[in-house]
């Protein structure tokens, strides 16, 4: 199954598709927002979890609405040096940021929150399918971090990394949607899930 994923991601990350202009990458953020928008409801979620956008993710965290950013306390994954894993580190305006161990952008200090505090997690990946199923990086960093979580996962896809199957180990976690740029999915794997404010976008 390992080596699966390592030729998976190999192909993944060869595609002439994997280098986004960076004007693409904005507009494709905004286009997950409306679709996310339109198809579930947020107002009552009290913490949204992000991300720092690596150069061939969807920059959401980046884009995401002022609205939004103003009404929701956010968290994304930043490194713990005394327990040697990453956990959910608040995100203030002025926050300052660092580079962490794998090169990515995380809050300095970090301001650490606890994961039954979020309501909904917003998850990069290089490939999901219409299950929810999520192919990550390798490391196994957002399976540990989602192990912990009990709340709504969303996965952040580019449309044309969603497959009809990727391949799953018994700790893969999985998502209870699926958003790109195009369409929306919402997994059947799980009796949880956001409300849903109407069918438009949804795909099947």
């Amino acid at each position: 199954m390992s080596a699966r994923k390592s030729i998976l991601r190999q192909k993944l990350r060869a595609r002439p598709s994997a280098k986004r202009a960076e004007a693409n990458r904005q507009r494709a953020a905004e286009a997950v927002w409306t679709h996310i928008l339109q198809c579930v409801q947020l107002n009552e979620i009290g913490t949204i979890a992000a991300y720092h956008a690596r150069h061939d993710e969807i920059p959401v965290l980046e884009a995401a609405p002022p609205c939004l950013r103003a009404s929701h306390e956010w968290v994304v994954p930043a490194w713990d040096d005394e327990a040697r894993r990453y956990r959910w580190s608040r995100v203030r305006n002025g926050t300052q940021w660092v580079r962490g161990p794998h090169g990515v952008l995380q809050p300095h200090p970090p301001e650490w929150v606890p994961a039954d505090q979020i309501g909904v997690v917003l998850v990069p990946g290089l490939a999901f399918d219409r299950r929810g199923g999520r192919l990550g990086r390798g490391g196994g960093d957002y399976d540990r971090l989602l192990a912990e979580c009990s709340c709504v996962r969303i996965g952040v896809s580019w449309d044309d990394c969603v497959m009809e199957e990727v391949p799953l180990e018994s700790h893969d976690q999985t998502m209870d949607w699926i958003v790109t740029e195009r369409r929306v999915w919402k997994c059947g794997h799980r009796a949880r899930g956001l409300p849903m404010r109407s069918s438009k976008g949804a795909g099947s």
